[in-house]
Formats: structure tokens, C-alpha cells, sequence
């Protein structure tokens, strides 16, 4: 199975790459999304004896791929405007300053950019 999942990514990595750039709109994130694409593809080579359409399939793996990518940012950075939000309308305090610090190099290591 993993020579298939191989024979697949050689395949298509120029149209799932492509699809995936049209999607995300910039260089980085449509990285994120191939690369995540293939994980997904890899993950479930246990399916490919069940897959009529390899292109449809991995099509469709990309396009969830992409709503989920931008459904955890989106959270993420509702988060932490959400941080920077006070309810009481004041300011943010040097301490919140550092709470919010933290939960951003929390957030960078979790993402595997730092």
C-alpha cells in the first residue's frame, strides 16, 4: 500500500498542489494544506482498495483539508483577540501582557513553527 500511496503523490502532487495554493492563497498555508493532504492520504492507503476514483478521492481529502486548516486559524486567532479583549473595557496589564506572550509560543510550538 505505501508504494501505491508513492505511485498516488507522483501522480498528483502538481494538481493537489495547485488546488491547494488556489485554495489558500499564499505559498505557506498551501504548503501546510499539501503536506497535511498527504499525511491524510498516507493515514488512510488501508481505504485505497475501496477507492473507484484516486484523483476525486484525494480531491477530496485536499478541499476538507483546507476548511479544516482555516477553521483551527480561525479559533486561534479568535483566541487571541479574545485575549487582548478586556469585558470591563480596560487595559491589559503587564501581567495579561505575559499571559498572552505564553499562549502564543504555545500556540507557535503547537503549530511546529517554532
Amino acid at each position: 500500500m505505501e508504494e501505491k500511496v508513492e505511485e498516488l503523490i507522483d501522480i498528483y502532487k502538481q494538481q493537489i498542489y495547485s488546488l491547494c495554493y488556489k485554495l489558500a492563497k499564499t505559498k505557506e498555508d498551501a504548503e501546510d494544506i499539501f503536506q497535511e493532504t498527504w499525511i491524510k492520504v498516507f493515514s488512510s492507503r488501508h481505504q485505497l482498495s475501496y477507492v473507484d476514483n484516486y484523483k476525486k478521492w484525494i480531491t477530496t481529502i485536499c478541499v476538507s483539508t483546507f476548511y479544516d486548516f482555516y477553521r483551527k486559524k480561525k479559533r486561534w486567532k479568535d483566541r487571541i483577540l479574545d485575549l487582548f479583549h478586556k469585558e470591563d473595557g480596560g487595559e491589559i496589564d503587564f501581567a495579561d501582557e505575559v499571559n498572552i506572550s505564553e499562549e502564543f509560543i504555545r500556540i507557535q510550538y503547537s503549530q511546529g513553527v517554532v
